[in-house]
């Protein structure tokens, strides 16, 4: 027996209603995919559906009928899958869309500064006026840097350095100045320790 007349059988021995099945099967496998708009699903779900419908109808005369109705159907649904998506707006253009107005128009314009007034002179001497040598005080922190430190001590002596420095031009309150004697006292501390 030849395979072919097998299989023709096979499709033979079927009921006429089983013809149905394909198209059927297309229309909701369909619906989904129309929704998404998945036209490379839909092509291969055409394309298998209508196979199948051709292996169904090849015992019968009317397959090329079959076959031109079915493929009808599957054009009359394919211009649904053209349709172009709805495109969601996101959380970041909802907001955009809100305030979009207030963003797009022009800026206000912002008030003129005001100058700056100062309501008090600095008034103050400086650490060489008030008759301190911090010419002296920086040359021996630079000795202290040149010694084996402790971590703590280097960085202590890493900030009495800015202070010292910061304190050489500018001129001093009462309050500056006893902060001055602190850290030349700490000074006279380290070199006193690393002597």
């Amino acid at each position: 027996m030849d395979i072919f007349s097998v299989i023709n059988e096979f499709f033979a021995s079927l009921p006429q209603w089983v013809c149905l099945l394909p198209p059927a099967l297309f229309l909701v496998c369909a619906v989904p995919i129309v929704i998404l708009r998945r036209r490379d699903f839909f092509r291969w779900t055409a394309a298998l559906c209508l196979v199948f419908g051709g292996l169904l109808t090849c015992h019968t005369g009317e397959s090329f009928l079959y076959l031109l109705l079915f493929f009808g159907v599957i054009l009359l649904v394919y211009p649904l899958c053209l349709l172009p998506k709805r495109k969601r707006e996101t959380r970041d253009e909802r907001l955009y869309g809100r305030f979009r107005e207030e963003l797009e128009g022009p800026m206000p314009e912002s008030k003129p500064v005001p100058p700056k007034v100062c309501c008090f002179e600095e008034t103050g001497e400086t650490a060489e006026a008030r008759g301190m040598q911090l010419s002296h005080v920086i040359a021996l922190l630079e000795k202290l840097k040149k010694e084996k430190l402790t971590p703590a001590d280097r960085l202590e002596v890493e900030m009495l350095s800015r202070s010292v420095e910061g304190a050489r031009t500018r001129p001093l309150t009462d309050r500056q100045t006893d902060d001055l004697n602190d850290s030349l006292s700490a000074i006279l501390r380290l070199v006193a320790k690393y002597s």
